[in-house]
């Protein structure tokens, strides 16, 4: 809510670059209007280091190699229509 748009309008979607490394996007529907990426990534990134000491050691060590990043386009969908909140492509 505090970006705009709902629930189906994210997803976050695994990918391998063309180094091998493994990114994470962060899919954003594009009807999202006024999106201020650099905030929702800061947002993104201290909502995964909540938790155990994991957590923010996880979260950092993404942050720092870059692993995150915005998308604007229409989220995955399933056979079935629907948006499911991590998308795996195989």
């Amino acid at each position: 809510a505090q970006f705009g748009g709902g629930p189906g309008d994210y997803q976050l979607v695994e990918e391998e670059a063309s180094d091998g490394q493994t990114r994470l996007s962060l899919v954003v529907h594009p009807a999202v209007n006024s999106l201020n990426e650099e905030r929702l990534l800061t947002h993104l990134l201290e909502s995964l280091m909540e938790g155990p000491g994991g957590n923010q050691l996880m979260a950092r060590i993404w942050r720092d190699a870059g692993t995150l990043r915005i998308r604007r386009e229409v989220p995955y969908a399933s056979p079935r229509g629907k948006i499911l909140p991590l998308h795996i492509p195989h």
